[in-house]
């Protein structure tokens, strides 16, 4: 038997826990954003896992992070591989605080980038939209969503950045992974000459320099 879902509805921490209560010895794969991962169980204990280049206990804290995407738990099939020995409570409780470290930093990083955003000539404010979060505008997912799969069905290529314009002011939507950001402008701000700077400013991120 197999159920299958989407991270959304039901947490990896969740299927994990349900399958180790249940002493179950089953497969669960997940996808998310092109990659790939799997944890197998043996009598409610996690024997491997792999997600993206990592495998055993590694792998299973990187796919704890994961937020969304679709699984499939399938009862019946474990693995010979054995790279695993950790009990899965333990697992749980190291992944969360990595997590939650992890996503601690990603927050210092995300206000530092709005900070330096805001100094920029025309700019009069920014949004950094991160998938799953709860406070983002709904709309704006929508507007992305859609922008991604018009540049897929039209080969575009994935979505990079787009401008929006209405009678207030404009918008430059910009992807910057794991991030989409928003930037308002006034209608009178020259959108090259912010957009030239926002991407120096992500270049000196990305280089460690923000």
């Amino acid at each position: 038997m197999s159920l299958i879902g989407n991270l959304k509805d039901l947490n990896i921490s969740n299927i994990i826990q349900l399958n180790c209560m249940e002493r179950n010895s089953s497969r669960l794969s997940i996808k998310t954003r092109g990659k790939t991962g799997i944890i197998f169980f043996e009598g409610g204990q996690i024997t491997h896992a792999e997600f993206d280049n990592n495998e055993g206990e590694e792998a299973v804290y990187k796919m704890l992070g994961v937020i969304d995407g679709e699984f499939k738990a399938e009862n019946g099939i474990t693995s010979l591989r054995k790279t695993i020995k950790t009990s899965w409570n333990s697992l749980i409780l190291e992944g969360m605080r990595i997590v939650d470290e992890a996503r601690e930093s990603k927050d210092k990083a995300s206000e530092k980038l709005s900070e330096e955003i805001r100094k920029v000539n025309g700019v009069r404010d920014v949004v950094i939209h991160g998938r799953g979060k709860e406070s983002e505008s709904s709309y704006m997912r929508y507007l992305i969503d859609k922008a991604a799969v018009i540049g897929e069905l039209l080969n575009f290529g994935s979505f990079h950045r787009s401008q929006l314009s209405a009678k207030s002011e404009k918008k430059l939507i910009i992807r910057h992974d794991p991030y989409f950001l928003e930037i308002k402008m006034d209608n009178s701000s020259l959108t090259d000459m912010v957009d030239f700077s926002i991407n120096n400013i992500l270049k000196s991120q990305m280089m460690g320099g923000v």
